[in-house]
């Protein structure tokens, strides 16, 4: 099992491959990149985000906690179909995070972390399916949005949201598993934070799960946080929306960057977890 990061180095010529193993160029502008880097910004990552409202992106944990040897200092919030497409107008700073105080990173069970951001966001917003997963949604799809990867060995040096359609395999008290039959779609490195869209009881698209980690690539499985458990989480961190649109409760708790409480999950079809890992590289030099 391994945490969907993917780190960013200059770009090559030629046209960039497209993220999500599988999938389509999507118009979820609710969805969007994050890049992530230390303080002298020599080392980065990639990761992707939903946005909550005009102030908050929901993410996966692992992006803004220390790993691999990058020291995450600064986040940057970009509202863009593609890194390419990144400018001073659609970049926003994230001033601050939060992360699930449940996050294990062994198990990769909560891999949640909420952003706050250091001015509004524009753009749509995501909804968060509040009901919990049932026997009878296995095999139902679940689309997965993100900016990460198309293959294991992909660089991705233009992340780009793209969307891809893969079935529920399983869940458990905490994640939402999935694994497409064919081999065919999955989520990949830099899909981490991104969306598990499912619809809602008015067949609207909701946030379902938060894209956390995967097994592998190409003909792999995937999992990541189930909304409705780390919805009250979110109440108590900041006032979002649920999928009736209707305000949460106001409290707020933001904190610090590194000041987090940091605990299960599985893997689908008997897949055991195997080492986690990041991808690393410089801007100029990329390592292996």
């Amino acid at each position: 099992m391994s945490l969907l990061w993917l780190m960013l180095v200059h770009a090559a010529p030629g046209a960039a491959p497209p993220p999500i193993v599988g999938g389509e160029p999507v118009d979820s502008g609710a969805v969007v990149l994050l890049v992530v880097s230390n303080e002298t910004a020599d080392l980065t990552a990639v990761c992707s985000g939903s946005r909550l409202d005009a102030w908050t992106v929901l993410t996966a944990a692992h992006c803004v906690l220390p790993g691999g040897g990058l020291e995450p200092a600064r986040v940057q919030v970009v509202a863009a179909a593609s890194r390419n497409d990144a400018t001073g107008s659609n970049t926003v700073e994230a001033e601050s995070w939060s992360v699930h105080p449940d996050y294990d990173a062994d198990s990769a069970t909560f891999d949640v972390a909420l952003l706050l951001l250091a001015e509004p966001s524009e753009g749509e917003t995501v909804a968060l399916l509040r009901d919990a997963p049932r026997e009878g949604d296995v095999g139902a799809p679940l689309q997965l949005v993100g900016f990460g990867a198309t293959a294991d060995a992909d660089d991705n040096e233009n992340p780009t949201r793209r969307a891809a359609s893969v079935p529920l395999y399983e869940f458990d008290s905490a994640s939402l598993f999935t694994w497409d039959p064919a081999g065919e779609m999955n989520a990949c490195f830099g899909d981490s934070g991104g969306a598990m869209f499912a619809p809602d009881g008015k067949g609207e698209p909701a946030l379902a799960g938060v894209i956390g980690f995967v097994s592998l690539c190409e003909g792999g499985s995937a999992g990541g946080a189930r909304s409705d458990k780390v919805l009250p989480w979110l109440r108590e961190t900041v006032a979002v929306e649920d999928t009736t649109r209707a305000p949460l409760d106001d409290d707020t708790g933001i904190t610090s960057p590194g000041e987090c409480g940091c605990a299960t999950s599985g893997s689908p079809h008997g897949l055991a977890p195997v080492a986690l890992f990041l991808r690393l590289g410089r801007r100029r030099n990329r390592r292996r």
